[in-house]
């Protein structure tokens, strides 16, 4: 960098040089590469001395402006910027952005709204009208919004976050959820900003550079982070830190030969090897090099006494010798640090297959406290509570489970079978309403669940609560109406409470739909004839 700015020094002092020129590329190198002041003093001098580029040159010193939190003179900067360029989206985007946070929200509204009448489904400009729409409580509105946002960006993530939010917020659980398992797992690409975009050519400074790798990198655009990577090369053939950085981004691809190559170029160069050999040990692994991914861990145990990240990695390697061994492995891991997230999940799996329920519980129950989205533990908790015959204790992270993810139908189900036989132990103790609650709770969660109606029918005919009888049946009716059965049910109940007419009636739906089934004709008529 220092070569560079020399070079553009040394012309600025040539008279036939042009001076405009060389201030703006002086100006360009030193904002990119972090000089702030330098670079609005170069600002200065090119906006004073020539027009030619001044939209580009104040639209530059407003972002310099913004990093060095002179927002007054950044939203200046942008005001005459669009005075002379009026359609540079990125500018009109940064300055409804910064018009909004200063407090003046009216009039950073009709400048996104005038975005969106020449950009339609500008999806910043959406997002920031949905975000004041919810702060407002206009929640219907910012929904729809944010519908329109996500049908025409489907890889604008944000808006997926924000659309399940709204939706929670009107009572929409499951849909929210639906949302939040469709949405686009990647970042959306950084907006296209020729104007600044263009001094990234003149970049040295790493940190700079990194960001920008990230950005790309969360958008999925590899070709464009590696390019970003290659420049922090270029720069410093000898940092480590760009290997490893190149090597998180072949990981994240799933190309993990090449991630390994660059973790030990890494290595080669000075990297840390706590932090390297771990990643290059995983990559190793993931090629399907288990044995030389092994050999770096130990070399790293060896060396140090290893950390429990890799101690965790070692007994996943150590596993193809054995359950002891890599038992071994995990329950050092878990004595350094024993609320590891995948220690925990690693040990509680290992002592399931080997039928150690209780030892695995403890760690499932740990992932329950750390992980407050994880599913997975919270299954398992509740199956092996039911295996115990102890449901009411799987009712708890069953209902959590649901809550997470209301399609999991693993977890439906086992959540109802939880409710029912809690139900089962209620009644059988003599806590009848109780029971019927967990019965409810039961047909809530899976309203298939034949034998929670049929629980909650009899226990009302007992207490004589016909009308809940009654009700109950009927509701299992109308999610089976061809059921022949559910019609004799409904007689009974009606001929428990005394309704003869109401009892035959439906006997008589029974017989019309029973067709084909003698047994069940016989029983019907049974009931005709001495009640009929």
């Amino acid at each position: 960098m220092d070569h560079r700015i020399d070079r553009i020094e040394s012309r600025l002092l040539l008279p036939w040089n042009d001076h405009g020129q060389s201030i703006v590329e002086l100006a360009g190198l030193y904002h990119i590469n972090g000089f702030n002041v330098e670079a609005l003093a170069c600002y200065k001098i090119a906006l004073s001395e020539s027009d030619v580029a001044a939209d580009i040159l104040l639209y530059r010193r407003a972002d310099l402006a913004s990093q060095m939190g002179d927002f007054a003179m950044a939203r200046t900067s942008l005001f005459d910027c669009l005075e002379k360029t009026p359609d540079y989206l990125p500018a009109r985007l940064k300055l409804a952005e910064l018009e909004y946070k200063s407090g003046d929200a009216d009039h950073a509204l009709q400048r996104y709204r005038s975005i969106l009448d020449s950009h339609k489904t500008q999806p910043q400009a959406l997002l920031a009208i949905a975000r004041d729409q919810l702060r407002e409580n206009d929640v219907q509105e910012s929904i729809v919004t944010l519908k329109k946002l996500v049908l025409a960006n489907p890889g604008f993530s944000d808006g997926f976050s924000l659309l399940s939010q709204a939706l929670e917020r009107v009572g929409q659980g499951q849909l929210a959820a639906e949302i939040r398992e469709s949405a686009p797992r990647q970042k959306p690409s950084p907006l296209e900003d020729p104007w600044l975009d263009s001094l990234m050519s003149d970049c040295y400074d790493s940190q700079r550079l990194g960001f920008a790798f990230e950005n790309h990198l969360k958008a999925g655009e590899l070709d464009r982070a590696l390019e970003l990577v290659d420049r922090m090369e270029a720069i410093r053939p000898n940092d480590p830190h760009a290997y490893q950085q190149r090597g998180y981004a072949f990981y994240q691809v799933g190309r993990y030969a090449d991630a390994a190559e660059a973790y030990e170029q890494a290595l080669e160069n000075g990297g840390d090897p706590s932090t390297v050999r771990y990643f290059l040990a995983d990559s190793l692994a993931k090629a399907g090099l288990g044995k030389r991914a092994e050999s770096v861990v130990l070399e790293e145990i060896n060396r140090t006494g290893g950390d429990a990240d890799i101690l965790v990695l070692m007994a996943s390697l150590a596993g193809e010798r054995g359950s002891a061994e890599q038992k071994k492995w995990l329950e050092k891991a878990l004595a350094m640090d024993p609320y590891h997230v995948e220690g925990n999940r690693e040990i509680s799996r290992l002592y399931w297959s080997l039928g150690k329920r209780n030892e695995s519980v403890e760690a499932l129950q740990k992932l329950r406290q750390l992980l407050t989205q994880d599913i997975a533990s919270r299954v398992m908790i509740g199956r092996y509570a039911l295996e115990l015959d102890r449901p009411e204790d799987a009712i708890d992270p069953l209902q959590e489970a649901v809550e997470i993810d209301p399609k999991n139908q693993d977890a439906s189900a086992l959540l109802a079978l939880a409710c029912l036989r809690t139900g089962n132990e209620e009644a059988r103790a003599g806590a009848f309403d109780s029971a019927i609650s967990f019965y409810d709770r039961a047909i809530d969660v899976s309203a298939d669940g034949e034998e929670a109606y049929l629980n909650k029918v009899q226990l009302c005919l007992k207490l004589e609560r016909f009308d809940l009888a009654e009700a109950t049946v009927a509701d299992l009716i109308e999610r089976r109406p061809d059921d022949p059965v559910l019609y004799v049910s409904l007689g009974d109940v009606r001929m428990a409470s005394g309704d003869l007419e109401g009892a035959i009636a439906s006997w008589k739906e029974a017989m019309v739909r029973s067709e084909g089934n003698r047994e069940l004709r016989r029983v019907i008529e049974q009931r005709l004839k001495e009640d009929g």
